[in-house]
């Protein structure tokens, strides 16, 4: 499944590149779309994956360790194709300040119920 979904990706890379230009061919160039960049690294990182798993023995399992985490960026290919999903997640990106405040406040909650309770029971 690995290997369809790699290929099925860089055969859509390729095609937009060859649809939009990679780099020199006006604002609408492939690389200049900030989702299409995050798109050819995502294929670059896979690419480089198959080849370490195919070629390369496995000998310096640090770096291969490190080409194995570009599985997890994959799902964010999926939801650049779906609108909804892409609305859900910058809404989501936008509201991170906000839980952050949130988070913050909860913590002095739990800091000042934490104090409260070693001193209840003398811990």
């Amino acid at each position: 499944m690995d290997l369809i979904l790699t290929s099925a990706f860089t055969i859509e890379a390729i095609l937009k590149i060859i649809g939009n230009g990679f780099l020199f061919c006006g604002p609408e160039s492939y690389i200049r779309n900030t989702s299409n960049a995050c798109d050819f690294s995502i294929v670059i990182f896979c690419i480089l994956e198959e080849i370490m798993t195919k070629f390369v023995p496995i000998t310096n399992m640090k770096m291969f360790k490190v080409i194995r985490i570009s599985r997890v960026i994959k799902p964010l290919k999926l939801i650049g194709a779906n609108r909804g999903l892409k609305l859900a997640i910058q809404a989501l990106i936008v509201a991170i300040p906000v839980i952050a405040n949130q988070l913050i406040i909860a913590l002095l909650f739990f800091s000042v119920f934490a104090i409260i309770g070693v001193n209840l029971f003398k811990g």
